[in-house]
């Protein structure tokens, strides 16, 4: 087969979003259209030849939608070595039973049905991630449909961690075009299964895409840069006002959070320094909830997780070390975090001083402490990230 440009672009989200890791067992959810039939074709090509051992199977959920074969699609999986498994449900009868108000089937509950029965499947198969074949133009019809309906601007993540189930789910086509799909489909003969969902075609999201696909026939450079525009954080300017300021509150911190700081928080180069997993030592003791103790902290802001805060006592105070999710990272946000950060362990330990550790090569953080009061008392090598690093000693009396 050659899905050339598909196991590029698969291979380049796995690599900036680390969706795959040594070992994993990874469950696709296969509807039997055309991006989750080429996801799978293509991710199990690309385990074959990925520097890290893994593997990969099928699960597709019978819905109970009508006439919707899949004999193609199992003797296709069986003929190419892909462990496939369809399991029943009773998902359609459930969305027919709860219309919406025109007395159409919820999409929005469609698809956590979906995800929930994948899911569980998923387990029952050994499988500790799910991938769905959600791509870039899905990402971006998504940023147009929460800004037009919602007022915001978001889209779905490459990857999160489901503290519910306690899966990760990821989505390895996120750099791959509809077109392109469909023309790696087409030329490796890859079978499909048509939808016969009663929305399918008549839905927003249809809007979105008969929209987009105007704007690109116009505007043939919008198609590449919309998709880039969802990670070009660096480059984001939009309004902040001045008379919201945000309040964070700390609390301790729960072992399903610190499995989503371990294993999604994954910061830029150079910063990716202070990824979890870069020091084995730090990982384990984030991720061990007796070697974490109570002195970690979550900082929620709307019972979202936004950071991190930890201490340890010293003979002239204690050591701190604190955390903003990566896509906080760089806007304005660090100075407020850490004067509640110490407001909250001054509450709890009334030190006389506050110390910290910043390496030296993040002059961005050196900057923000002193900003907060902090200087720079000594100068050390320490061994963290398999090498030796110069660490700045800061400290600030209280």
């Amino acid at each position: 087969m050659k899905l050339q440009e598909i196991l590029r672009n698969i291979r380049k989200a796995d690599e900036d979003y680390q969706m795959i890791q040594t070992n994993d067992r990874i469950a696709v959810g296969v509807s039997g259209g055309k991006d989750s039939m080429v996801l799978l074709t293509a991710l199990h090509m690309y385990a074959k030849f990925a520097a890290k051992p893994f593997q990969v199977i099928g699960i597709h959920i019978d819905l109970g939608f009508p006439d919707m074969d899949f004999q193609k699609v199992h003797e296709f999986c069986e003929s190419n070595g892909i462990e496939f498994h369809s399991e029943p449900s009773n998902v359609y009868e459930i969305l027919k039973k709860h219309p919406d108000a025109n007395g159409k089937i919820k999409c929005s509950l469609c698809s956590k049905f979906k995800k929930a029965t994948v899911i569980e499947a998923a387990k029952k198969y050994g499988c500790n991630k799910t991938a769905f074949g959600h791509h870039g133009d899905d990402a971006v019809e998504t940023l147009l449909l929460n800004a037009i309906y919602g007022g915001r601007i978001a889209t779905f993540k490459p990857k999160m961690y489901l503290t519910n189930t306690q899966m990760m789910f990821i989505r390895p086509l996120l750099y791959c075009h509809e077109d392109e799909i469909n023309n790696a489909l087409i030329y490796n003969e890859i079978p499909y299964v048509i939808s016969t969902c009663p929305n399918d075609g008549y839905t927003k999201r249809q809007d979105m895409k008969e929209m987009l696909q105007t704007l690109y026939k116009n505007y043939p450079s919008a198609k590449d840069n919309l998709l880039s525009m969802l990670s070009n954080h660096k480059q984001v300017e939009l309004w902040k006002k001045a008379s919201t300021p945000v309040t964070y509150v700390f609390q301790p911190m729960s072992q399903a959070h610190a499995l989503e700081i371990a294993h999604e928080w994954h910061y830029e180069p150079p910063y990716d320094f202070y990824d979890a997993k870069a020091d084995p030592e730090d990982y384990e003791e984030l991720i061990d909830e007796k070697k974490r103790g109570n002195s970690y902290f979550e900082a929620l802001v709307n019972k979202e997780l936004v950071g991190f805060l930890t201490y340890y006592k010293q003979d002239k105070g204690i050591e701190i070390g604190i955390g903003l999710r990566p896509d906080l990272c760089g806007k304005q946000l660090g100075a407020d975090f850490i004067t509640q950060a110490e407001a909250y362990l001054y509450r709890l330990l009334h030190p006389n001083r506050f110390c910290l550790s910043v390496a030296a090569f993040n002059k961005r953080a050196i900057k923000l402490y002193q900003q907060c009061g902090y200087e720079i008392t000594n100068s050390q090598m320490r061994h963290t990230n398999n090498d030796m690093y110069e660490f700045y000693d800061m400290e600030k009396f209280v």
